[in-house]
């Protein structure tokens, strides 16, 4: 679907509707837009895809999520696709609700170029216990007058330790025990500390299905990690050979290295593009 004006026409006429995607580049200011007083629930939609500027229309994106239930949804994807580099920080607090109102079992979240704090994001991830997929991506294109927080930081990955609680998630509960796909976009690469990255992914490498049992967690199969803005080498990552040995799905790249890189771009991620 092109555009926001239109969606809740379209949704209310498809009964049957899955899958609603809204894509939309630009915003006319002075054109009003409705927002429901009632949520319109869908209990047919299983996944939705936002992709706009986030910044320009952050009011349309947010009455769009404070406008729905969905409570069959388990794919959500929210992409901030343009070129701005002056960003500034978007609450979660609709997204949030949203979920909260749907009661929804997500199992694929995709948060790709959004201006969100590291604190908000795991704040947002306690929320969803069933979560088995996640995407998260700094914002890549900012300037020197951009006020854009980035959630992908040392503090969020010791979040997702499997067994050790940490500063931004104190409890003793896994952090989305059920994951089994990460895949993260760091914007600051040389702020990111690799032992840790590497602990966390290890802690949640439980082929074992007993042992994973025990622990409480599910096996992590897959992890892609894209790192932006590092003077360093990768040696540092180097540990994580031997999961990818043993049989996990390990790509850790600086994004520059754009031969590596080609076949993780192709497969859709709108961020990482060659600087």
């Amino acid at each position: 679907m092109q555009g926001f004006r239109n969606v809740y026409s379209v949704v209310s006429i498809c009964p049957n509707l899955q899958y609603l995607k809204i894509h939309s580049e630009y915003y006319e200011s002075d054109t009003p837009y409705e927002v429901l007083d009632i949520p319109f629930a869908s209990k047919e939609v299983i996944s939705s895809s936002i992709h706009g500027n986030f910044t320009a229309t952050a009011d349309i994106i947010e009455a769009i999520l404070s406008s729905f239930t969905f409570p069959s949804l388990s794919s959500l994807e929210l992409v901030d696709n343009s070129d701005n580099g002056t960003l500034v920080y978007w609450s979660k607090d609709e997204l949030q609700n949203l979920l909260s109102r749907s009661q929804c079992t997500l199992s694929l979240l995709s948060l790709c170029g959004l201006s969100l704090s590291d604190r908000d994001a795991v704040t947002l991830l306690q929320q969803l216990p069933s979560l088995q997929e996640l995407s998260i991506h700094d914002i890549v294109q900012t300037d020197e007058t951009s006020l854009a927080a980035f959630p992908v930081t040392t503090p969020f990955i010791q979040s997702l330790h499997g067994v050790r609680p940490s500063d931004l998630h104190s409890s003793l509960q896994p952090l989305v025990p059920h994951l089994k796909n990460l895949s993260l976009a760091v914007k600051n690469g040389d702020e990111l500390d690799a032992a840790a990255f590497v602990e966390t992914i290890s802690s949640r490498w439980l082929p074992n299905p007993e042992n994973a049992a025990s622990v409480g967690i599910s096996c992590l199969r897959s992890v892609e990690l894209v790192i932006h803005n590092r003077t360093e080498n990768l040696d540092g990552f180097s540990p994580l050979n031997h999961l990818e040995r043993a049989g996990m799905r390990v790509f850790v790249a600086k994004c520059e290295e754009v031969e590596r890189f080609k076949q993780f771009q192709e497969s859709g991620c709108t961020l990482c593009r060659e600087n």
